[in-house]
């Protein structure tokens, strides 16, 4: 079964001072098994415009964190 990943989910694992355990073991399973989840089309357009409104960084945020997951994750599907 492939599980398909809101924006909302990731913007939570960007937001310091707010703990999100249900977002935080999507984060892990995704590094862990990537093979088992998905994104919408718009996923990162979604985030990164989020991040940039409610987050002081959000653009750095995107780069630097975003971006690697999104690169590991691709990576590991194509291998």
């Amino acid at each position: 079964m492939i599980w398909v990943i809101d924006a909302s989910v990731a913007i939570e694992w960007f937001l310091e001072g707010k703990n999100n355990k249900n977002a935080d073991e999507i984060l892990y399973s995704v590094i862990n098994s990537p093979e088992s989840f998905a994104v919408p089309e718009l996923f990162c357009f979604e985030v990164y415009a989020v991040l940039c409104r409610i987050h002081p960084l959000g653009h750095k945020v995107f780069v630097n964190e975003m971006i690697p997951i999104l690169k590991g994750w691709i990576n590991h599907l194509l291998s």
